[in-house]
């Protein structure tokens, strides 16, 4: 049975100030999740190039298929993709499609997503409720 796990703001923000994450002139940010932690991210470490890549993939907490809304991609490689977490790992195999040269980074990772972000700040198997899905 997986475990739910609430995380509280000032957890991931500790969490971002300690990891001493490498600076990026540009960050891309997989929506609606990750719009948060690149907010954080944005804030802690001074970065005001945010763009955004929109997708769908739930419906009804039911994942179906990968539908891009907006993505305008790049080969820079100063660009970091933030999300929230990699838990199937299709978000981000379909941003670094159109971001190849981008780095990536989760709150969280979970051992079986099909993606490994190249940061992380936790990993986990836990089902994970984050401060802004609360609403």
């Amino acid at each position: 049975m997986v475990q739910k796990e609430e995380i509280s703001w000032d957890k991931i923000v500790t969490a971002f100030k300690e990891a001493k994450l490498p600076v990026f002139k540009k960050v891309v940010t997989i929506t609606r999740g990750g719009l948060f932690v690149a907010g954080i991210y944005s804030e802690i470490y001074g970065v005001k190039h945010i763009d955004t890549v929109c997708l769908e993939s739930y419906d009804d907490d039911k994942q179906r298929q990968m539908k891009i809304i907006k993505c305008t991609g790049s080969d820079e490689s100063d660009i970091v993709i933030i999300d929230d977490v990699a838990d199937t790992g299709e978000s981000l195999l379909v941003a670094k499609k159109y971001y190849p040269n981008a780095k990536t980074l989760t709150i969280h990772y979970k051992p079986h997503s099909k993606f490994k972000p190249d940061y992380y700040l936790w990993e986990t198997e836990n089902w994970i409720v984050y401060p802004w899905e609360r609403f």
